[in-house]
């Protein structure tokens, strides 16, 4: 669960650091939000504690993993569709990948 957890913050949290990402899906935004304070307290109580018992002592974790990646993957889900949505507007954008049209829409706020 931390894993995936792990991977889907990093593909997830650039894309909903931008400004015109947060516009366009303000609803997704909000979750992440929530996901992204999760993951950030999460990391921090392993910053400063570094040692691997920690994490017996924070309660109900994997099911708060669980909880965060079921979010995040309603998240990517929504995420994708967006992007459906802008390459079904513009043709010319289904020979581009997905980080790429991110990155170009990104750059376009």
């Amino acid at each position: 669960e931390w894993l995936i957890c792990q991977l889907k913050w990093v593909y997830l949290e650039p894309v909903f650091g931008a400004e015109e990402i947060l516009k366009q899906m303000p609803v997704e935004g909000r979750q992440f939000a929530v996901c992204d304070k999760f993951w950030r307290g999460l990391m921090t109580k392993v910053r400063t504690r570094p040692d691997i018992m920690m994490l017996t002592e924070v309660e109900n974790l994997k099911d708060h993993l669980r909880e965060n990646n079921e979010a995040l993957a309603a998240i990517e889900k929504k995420l994708n569709e967006y992007l459906d949505t802008k390459k079904m507007a513009c043709p010319r954008f289904w020979f581009l990948s997905n980080d790429e049209l991110l990155e170009i829409l990104r750059e376009s706020g």
